[in-house]
């Protein structure tokens, strides 16, 4: 798994691993004096862009270079952060030859000295030989030296050339790419760079089309560059805190999302009455009166007027039995169902039993009429009114038991 992979991305984005390891390991002078910087920079480009906003276009174009200048110095102390120097360093240390090795190299001349002792004649015979053979250890001598610089020699083998950005972002430049700005985005913070410190307009009306494009890349890309900083300036602390509260955004989400697919796949449980009329069609007699649990409240038909009233049922209902309340209108006590009929349909339309019930009498005090009336798949309940007290029909409730 790469370290830009989309896996191992989403891995930082909850874990904050590797940003908990800088935070630890990051010296808090350095930590503030980031902080400090981006605060700074995010500043002066939060108020350039207000004067953009409110046409000062000159101004806010100099402070969006000073915004975009200071985001770049900012990175500079990350420079000697990188944990891939102090691994370079150490690899390199490891490489370079032990003091030693030279002086085993040296002694090895030293052997060679002793040769012309072998044959005691040979330096009566020369006397002056011993002495020319006595400097050849010296000459030899310095080969370890030779040998002992060539790791130096390969360390300052040419390096690859520096890329644009490099060169115009300077030590940023490698702070950024560490830190997962893309290459093509540092290229095109250079660009910029170079356009923001050549001379600009000081006055509104000598900004033209080509700076105003500037600005809008400058302030897109500077909020890029601080976006890769600002984890560097975060105290460990602050890494619990955050990570903490992605942890719980993230749950919040998922709650969210599972309360949202149960609602969506689940079948909503609904009667919905209707009627062939009601009284003076005033919303307080509407037909859902009679469904509402309420046994105050009462469907009203019009004087003199039978009719009757559905429910709807959603999804269909295995029931058992149904109950009827009667009604007095309660206002008044001038009216009630006398004579009714109630008929249950399958989500066929086909009707799968049906029953006739009568109240003697109007009561005040209200009067339920049960029926042992019930089936399977079970879609309307119709109640017909055939006839009524006094003035005309008046339902309470009508209850069915699953």
């Amino acid at each position: 798994m790469s370290e830009g992979s989309l896996p191992s991305r989403l891995k930082e984005a909850f874990t904050l691993q590797r940003t908990a390891d800088e935070a630890d390991r990051m010296p808090a002078a350095t930590r503030d004096e980031l902080r400090k910087a981006l605060l700074v920079a995010r500043q002066r480009a939060e108020a350039a862009d207000t004067l953009w906003a409110n046409g000062h276009a000159a101004e806010a174009l100099m402070l969006a270079a000073k915004s975009f200048e200071e985001t770049l110095l900012a990175a500079e102390p990350l420079a000697g952060e990188l944990p891939a120097k102090s691994e370079k360093a150490g690899k390199a240390e490891a490489d370079e030859p032990k003091a030693d090795e030279p002086k085993a190299d040296a002694e090895e001349p030293n052997a060679e000295a002793e040769e012309p002792n072998a044959d005691p004649e040979e330096p009566n015979a020369d006397p002056e030989k011993p002495n020319a053979d006595a400097e050849k250890p010296n000459a030899d001598a310095e080969e370890p030296n030779t040998d002992a610089e060539e790791p130096n020699a390969d360390a300052e083998k040419p390096k690859a050339p520096k890329t644009d950005a490099d060169s115009v972002l300077g030590a940023a430049a490698a702070v950024f790419a560490k830190r997962g700005v893309p290459a093509d985005l540092l290229t095109e913070a250079a660009e910029i760079a170079k356009k923001l410190r050549a001379d600009l307009p000081t006055l509104d009306e000598d900004v033209s089309p080509t700076h105003a494009e500037t600005f809008r890349a400058a302030m897109r890309v500077r909020r890029r560059l601080h976006d890769a900083l600002s984890p560097a300036a975060l105290t460990p602390k602050e890494v619990k805190l955050k990570k903490a509260g992605r942890w719980a955004g993230l749950l919040a989400g998922v709650v969210l999302v599972v309360g949202a697919l149960f609602l969506m796949l689940r079948t909503p449980h609904e009667a919905v009455a209707t009627a062939s009329g009601y009284f003076a069609n005033s919303p307080q007699y509407a037909p859902d009166k009679a469904i509402d649990d309420d046994e105050n409240t009462e469907w009203l038909l019009a004087d003199g007027q039978t009719g009757w009233l559905e429910v709807r049922l959603s999804p269909p209902r295995s029931i058992r039995q149904l109950r009827i309340r009667n009604g007095h209108n309660r206002h008044f006590r001038d009216r009630a169902v006398k004579e009714y009929e109630v008929e249950l349909f399958d989500s066929s339309g086909a009707s799968v039993g049906s029953t006739e019930g009568h109240f003697e009498q109007l009561n005040p005090d209200g009067e339920w009429a049960e029926h042992d009336l019930g089936g399977s798949d079970i879609t309307r309940i119709r109640l017909t009114v055939k006839s009524f007290h006094r003035s005309g029909p008046a339902l309470a409730e009508i209850d069915w038991v699953e």
